[in-house]
């Protein structure tokens, strides 16, 4: 699956920390081709232990929303 993030958003603490972001995310299945538009909200659990969305590079959001958002898929089957 081919994904990217057209647009993002954070929602802040009162020190301006991160606290969870949500991307306007759009893919499409190799195999069958099929487009996916889809809001995908991370929060600090979906990062893992002890990362925060600073440190985060452009690709590593990327294949965050991209886990989040195959798992959801599969869930919906």
């Amino acid at each position: 699956m081919i994904v990217y993030i057209a647009n993002d958003s954070y929602q802040r603490d009162e020190k301006g920390g991160i606290l969870s972001m949500t991307g306007a995310v759009e893919g499409r299945n190799q195999e069958t081709g099929e487009s996916l538009n889809s809001y995908v909200k991370l929060t600090k659990e979906d990062l893992g232990e002890g990362v925060t969305f600073e440190e985060l590079t452009y690709n590593a959001k990327v294949e965050a929303c991209k886990k989040k958002m195959i798992a959801w898929l599969q869930a919906s089957k």
